[in-house]
């Protein structure tokens, strides 16, 4: 039996480099793996390309924001109604800020506040309404994925193409 057989997994990024990996483990393991990210046309090709790969896989892409609110509110609130649960949620989205692939030293204190609240601001909104599907239904699931960027200093240019 696969671990996640049916289970729904709300996975932010969904379209990205880590999004896609974290999205193939999942419906590697019987899951339904929302693939919630900016770029929706990125993520519909994903969906398919998971279908294809997977068999009997069910991958939905849906346009989201984390840094939004209201883009947060209305999908979770539209998972929970076509699905009728959320059994995960995975944070994994990484906001570009205007002054993302700077060094430290090129950024102003503003910036990088800005850049905090996208990101913590982010997961939290996600989380937030996370929470009140798990407590409706008795339960679930968040993993909050983190960069070790957050212990030294990015070199972006490992991420080029």
């Amino acid at each position: 039996m696969k671990s996640l057989q049916n289970k729904v997994v709300l996975l932010t990024g969904g379209a990205g480099f880590l999004g896609q990996s974290f999205g193939r483990a999942i419906a590697s393991q019987g899951g339904l793996p929302i693939l919630a990210d900016m770029d929706e046309s990125k993520a519909r090709d994903f969906a398919a390309e998971l279908e294809q790969e997977f068999p009997g896989c069910r991958a939905t892409a849906v346009s989201m924001d984390i840094c939004s609110e209201t883009s947060v509110s209305q999908t979770l609130l539209d998972i929970h109604s076509e699905f009728g649960k959320l059994d995960a949620l995975v944070n994994n989205a990484y906001p570009r800020t205007p002054t993302y692939g700077k060094g430290p030293e090129e950024i102003s204190y503003d910036d990088f506040n800005g850049h905090i609240q996208d990101h913590l601001g982010g997961y939290f909104l996600c989380c937030r309404e996370s929470i009140k599907i798990f407590r409706e239904q008795g339960g679930g699931n968040i993993v909050n994925l983190c960069s070790i960027y957050g212990f030294v200093t990015p070199r972006f240019q490992i991420y080029s193409g």
